[in-house]
């Protein structure tokens, strides 16, 4: 399924988000992945994160991106880019597996030889920042790579990692695995879960349970809300993972967190705008104080993921009224007209936006900033026996039995003509802001 956007507002969106992914160097984000492999760098690495220790996560976007902008519109470029960045991962890949923007044996070696006496909190895990995130991002752009582009050599490196996740991870207890997930971990049951569907080999789908935290999974289940002053983008992508071990015939109790999850963090903990948060963690419940550092970018850019996922489950038009206004509120303000990103939106009265360097920020919102303009495009329609117009953005669908075009006739009204009838039935989302829906003909 192809889906051309055609709305002016989205269009130069995508135009301006592909350019700014084009201005940034491949070689200057691998840079961290050779010096943790011991080799000399092609280029200089970027400043801001990619020069500490969350170094790498970068690139894992950037060939994310890099896939989602090719399975939009077919950009050889992109393609030609991902794949250098993957053959480039193969080549540093080490002998057991580990590849990532920093060395092994300054970060998770620390944790697996002295599994009783590692450190671990909210960030520090053996005294280094948050290293599983950082492998997840480039885990995921791998991962995306192959089921965007198909590259297979994306593949052959993410199940040689996969490997020494599953190696490394089983030499743990239970009472160590819980002291490693205290800190962050980003989805790597997620991508696990992915890779398990590719490849049918159990041990990641082991590895994959292995990062489901059963101290938070288990009272959300229980529409226990335990939410309150955590870190609240550390704990979406566990949802969104764990959501995944349950489509892989998981326990029902994890779609069940995921459900309260949604509701809990939409009704009670997000603004106007849909997104959440005060400097990053959850506030209490119903209390949404108009601050500076409200509305972390990449919170929402998660949530859009994990509420589509939802959707997929049930066909609850709720989860698409959320990304809906989610998407036109804060995911299209978050780039400016020359691709910058933003961190934070500040809902304080009188606050202004402050947007990301070509340079010298390279945060994870900037990360997931680089994915946004090419990741739309998939959430308007779902094609299957059935067609699912979901987001009323002016686009034109092109897939193997159909072919229509979504358009506006006037600022009240959408027309949805087919140019090649697919013989199924087309369902509409009734939006919660539209009363008169009725008129549909």
């Amino acid at each position: 399924m192809k889906v051309t956007v055609t709305d002016k507002k989205f269009a130069e969106f995508f135009v301006t988000g592909q350019k700014m992914l084009m201005d940034l160097s491949p070689d200057r984000l691998l840079a961290p992945c050779f010096e943790a492999m011991g080799k000399e760098p092609k280029a200089e690495r970027y400043g801001g994160w990619e020069a500490k220790g969350i170094s790498g996560h970068t690139l894992g976007h950037y060939m994310s991106a890099l896939s989602f902008l090719y399975s939009a519109n077919g950009d050889t470029e992109a393609k030609k880019r991902a794949e250098y960045c993957v053959n480039t991962l193969k080549d540093l890949q080490g002998e057991n597996g580990y590849i990532a923007g920093f060395p092994e044996g300054e970060s998770f070696e620390k944790v697996f030889k002295n599994p009783d006496g590692f450190t671990a909190g909210g960030f520090e895990l053996a005294g280094w920042w948050v290293p599983y995130y950082s492998l997840h991002k480039i885990f995921r752009g791998l991962i995306d790579i192959y089921e965007n582009i198909g590259t297979k050599d994306a593949l052959t490196v993410a199940e040689k990692l996969g490997e020494w996740v599953y190696r490394t991870t089983s030499l743990l207890n239970r009472g160590q695995r819980l002291r490693l997930l205290k800190c962050e971990y980003g989805g790597m049951n997620d991508v696990l879960s992915r890779l398990y569907r590719h490849t049918g080999n159990e041990k990641f789908k082991i590895a994959s349970e292995f990062f489901c935290e059963e101290n938070l999974l288990i009272p959300l289940s229980k529409s226990k809300d335990v939410l309150s002053g955590l870190h609240a983008n550390t704990q979406i992508p566990k949802i969104i993972g764990a959501l995944q071990v349950y489509l892989n015939g998981g326990d029902d109790y994890l779609y069940s967190a995921a459900k309260f999850f949604f509701d809990t963090v939409v009704n009670k903990r997000s603004y106007a705008i849909g997104g959440h948060g005060v400097a990053e963690h959850f506030s209490e419940k119903w209390e949404l104080p108009l601050k500076t550092n409200t509305c972390e970018t990449c919170n929402t850019n998660n949530m859009i993921t994990l509420s589509e996922m939802l959707w997929q489950k049930n066909k609850d038009g709720k989860y698409f009224d959320y990304i809906e206004n989610a998407l036109y509120n804060h995911i299209l303000p978050s780039q400016d007209e020359t691709g910058m990103k933003t961190y934070f939106v500040g809902l304080k009265p009188g606050n202004f936006k402050v947007y990301s360097t070509p340079e010298n920020s390279f945060w994870c919102c900037f990360g997931s900033g680089l994915e946004n303009p090419f990741t739309y495009n998939k959430l308007i329609f779902n094609y299957g026996e059935n067609l699912y117009v979901n987001l009323y953005i002016d686009s034109k669908l092109e897939c193997e039995n159909a072919s229509a075009c979504l358009q506006s006739v006037n600022e009240n009204e959408k027309s949805l003509e087919f140019t090649r009838d697919f013989g199924g039935t087309v369902y509409f989302r009734k939006p919660c802001w539209c009363e008169d829906f009725d008129s549909v003909r």
